[in-house]
Parts: C-alpha cells; structure tokens; sequence
C-alpha cells in the first residue's frame, strides 16, 4: 500500500526486528466489556497499527481509515459464517463478539490489507475510556483545527492551544463535524487523531519521567474497557524501552486512497500499487 508523507519504498523486504500492534478506538455505547452478539458488537472507528523498532528505538503509526473497503467476514447472530463481502473495515469488528474474536478479526482484515504483514498483539480500547485515560496522563494540550469551530463552537476556537479533560478529550477525538455534510469528514477526525496521539504520547513520557508507575497506572484504569493480548508486564516493559524515543506528526503515516460516497455510506478506496512505503519500516 501506499502511505502518504514517506518518501522511500523497499520492494520485497520486511524488517524483522519490529514488533506491530493493531490499536483499536471501538465505538459502543455500553462499551465492549461484556461478549456481544455477532453483528451488534460495535464498530472499530479509529485502527492504528503501532510500529515498534527493537533495534532502533522508534515508534512509528500508521492510520488506516475506518472507512476502508475491504473483504469482511460476515457472521449471523448465531456466530455461523454468512459469507466474505466487501464493506467498511470498521465493520469487521460488529462481526465478532466485541472482545477478542473481533480484535482477531480485524488482525486478520488489517494483515490482508497489508499482504499478509505479521501483526504481533492487539488492544481494543472502548472511545468511552478517552476521558479517563486523558485525565490519568494530567490532561493532554493540543491545537485546535479550524474545523472543529463548526463542530463545538461553545468549546472549542479554532487555532486556540487548549489542554482537554474529561469529556472534552473524548469529543476531540471521537465526532465529527456532520453539519458541513462532507462525506469525507472521517478523513478531518483523523489528522485531529493524529494530533491527540502525538500529544498523549508525549505526555505521556514526560509523566513517566516524574512518576514511573504511570503505565501501571494506565493500564489498570483502561481494564474494565479493553481487550488485549498484552499484559500488564509487557505493557509497563515497552512503555520503558520506547519512553526516551522522539515521537511527532513525522511518525504518523495514512494510507493513501479515495474517498467517494457509496449507496448509503462513505467508502475509503485503497490505493493498490503492490508496495508499501514508509521510512526506514518496510
């Protein structure tokens, strides 16, 4: 695939030496601490796959539109596979059971979409969880974009630098600006995504720098929404390899593609050029 703001592809070549977690914003009104049946589980509005270099210390994401069309296993409520048909990515988690079967769906939909690239762990997070994960890292300060002054105008100005906490991180991150009509609105929320990662990440390393069991801490308010193939071990390890590492904007790619409006919804067409680029990854 193809990933905008890189400049160097490796045909043929993978890195063995890096460690790729599928990251998930599930978007559920009762958030996804109980099984769910097939097909009413939720939806994965953010999917971010985190890159970690062993060898070299970074961190690299790269954000893959909900939107993206691509081949779902459909499931019936009894769990019975249905058939394959081609809709958005976000769906593929509703056909599991909003816990780890979906996550282990969406692992297998995201390694196809990358031609079979290995992915080594995942983590679900509920988007109801943002605002205590926001307030745990003492807040996160970003800039305001100029379109969400349509979306909260009571809230937020555009081009203002605010600290958001409590719902106000969840709002940031999570809607969208509907009253434009812009069917490519999901394209906006991810580069405010992109923002608030860089942001969180960063705040996130300098607390650990006051208060080293703040991973610790993180993880145990994230449990009651979360599902994952990480423990806590691993979580607290990797968070005190990776904490010295610089971490910006230039770390985060997007897939490139097309966004058009589908019968009902809009749909993300990937570009599919046969290569992936991206800086010193693959």
């Amino acid at each position: 695939r193809s990933l905008v703001g890189s400049e160097m592809c490796i045909r043929d070549r993978y890195k063995e030496n890096l460690m790729n977690i599928l990251c998930l914003g599930i978007d559920s009104r009762d958030g996804i601490a109980k099984e769910k049946t097939p097909g009413k589980a939720g939806q994965a509005d953010c999917v971010i796959l985190a890159v970690l270099d062993d060898e070299a210390k970074t961190i690299q994401l790269i954000n893959i539109s909900r939107d993206s069309m691509v081949p779902v296993h459909v499931y019936a409520t009894d769990g019975s596979f249905v058939e394959d048909r081609t809709e958005q990515l976000a769906l593929q988690y509703a056909y599991g059971n909003g816990r780890d079967w979906s996550c282990q769906l969406m692992e297998e939909a995201v390694s196809d979409l990358f031609y079979g690239l290995p992915i080594h762990g995942y983590c679900a997070l509920s988007m109801n969880s943002i605002a205590d994960l926001n307030d745990a890292v003492g807040g996160v300060t970003v800039t305001v974009p100029e379109e969400l002054a349509e979306l909260k105008p009571k809230l937020f100005t555009a081009g203002e630098v605010v600290t958001l906490r409590g719902e106000l991180a969840y709002h940031f991150v999570h809607d969208r600006a509907y009253k434009s009509a812009d069917f490519a609105s999901n394209n906006k929320r991810i580069d405010r995504q992109k923002t608030y990662a860089v942001a969180f990440v960063n705040q996130l390393k300098q607390g650990m720098k006051e208060d080293m069991t703040l991973p610790v801490k993180l993880y145990q308010t994230a449990e009651k929404q979360m599902v994952t193939s990480i423990s806590l071990d691993q979580a607290v390890y990797l968070c005190t390899e990776y904490m010295n590492c610089s971490f910006d904007t230039e770390n985060i790619y997007t897939i490139d593609g097309e966004v058009i409006m589908g019968e009902k919804y809009a749909e993300f067409n990937v570009v599919d050029d046969g290569y992936l680029y991206i800086d010193g990854v693959y």
